[in-house]
């Protein structure tokens, strides 16, 4: 009984071991964590990338872009958002295009806040319907 016990412990683990290296190796494709561009496995978007920066004196680096395949049209909302009491946007971007659309934006900002870039994707089809929309938001950025 005992052997019997050690053998059905042993299988679970080796499951759970192979069950987290795919989990693992599913999320490194998915999303390069040191560039942070997304590759999605998407219907209709194809590449999204940003990137988020504050200067010495104030000067907030906001850059946002994403593409589609051909037939779809895509929408990116780029967001530079302020922290008090909660997030707010204090400065937005907006733009629409058939196959990709790209901000490469600065703004100055506000001594004493924590800043993050929020970036929304949202993919269309030829008859004007959403088929996907997601985000990304960059890291905070802190200007004291």
């Amino acid at each position: 009984m005992l052997k019997i016990k050690r053998v059905i412990a042993l299988i679970a683990t080796l499951c759970m071991i192979s069950c987290s290296s795919c989990i693992s190796a599913m999320a490194t494709e998915q999303f390069d964590y040191q560039s942070s561009e997304a590759t999605p496995y998407n219907v209709a978007i194809t590449r999204t990338s940003y990137s988020f920066d504050i200067s010495s004196s104030g000067i907030a680096s906001c850059y946002g872009s994403v593409s589609v395949r051909a037939g779809y049209t895509v929408r990116l909302v780029m967001q530079l958002q302020q922290k008090g009491s909660m997030w707010r946007t204090v400065q937005s971007w907006n733009g629409t295009d058939s196959t990709n659309v790209t901000f490469d934006e600065t703004y100055q900002v506000e001594k004493g806040y924590d800043y993050r870039l929020m970036n929304v994707y949202i993919a269309y089809d030829a008859d004007g319907n959403q088929v996907e929309a997601f985000y990304d938001t960059s890291n905070i950025v802190e200007y004291k």
